[in-house]
């Protein structure tokens, strides 16, 4: 019995290139938002949030899902409380730190 070797092409693309193209689509991307969004994408990339930021932004957000908990229907309740076990295990990192700033800030009691 005879095997077949397959041979794989290999093409490398340099980094310029890939810079270039990501480059485009953040631009594209970036015109096509109104100002104020553009604004917010902008300001959120610069930001170098700290773990302490993280913790007491995790901590709020936690004690809100906990009001919210008690005063929910058993369904809601369940989705809240999934939600609120995530955010406790959820480990420190920027796009993390972005989620969760989100969350605690569209939490409204």
């Amino acid at each position: 019995m005879k095997s077949e070797v397959i041979k794989e092409s290999k093409k490398v693309v340099p980094i310029s290139a890939m810079l270039k193209i990501a480059n485009s689509n953040i631009e594209k991307t970036l015109s096509e938002l109104n100002e104020s969004d553009r604004e917010e994408v902008l300001s959120t990339l610069k930001k170098k949030p700290t773990k302490e930021e993280f913790e007491t932004i995790k901590e709020s957000t936690i004690q809100k899902l906990e009001k919210l908990i008690s005063e929910s229907n058993d369904e809601m309740k369940q989705t809240l409380i999934e939600t609120k076990n995530k955010i406790k295990s959820t480990q420190f990192n920027k796009k993390e730190f972005i989620k969760l700033e989100q969350l605690n800030n569209g939490l409204i009691l």
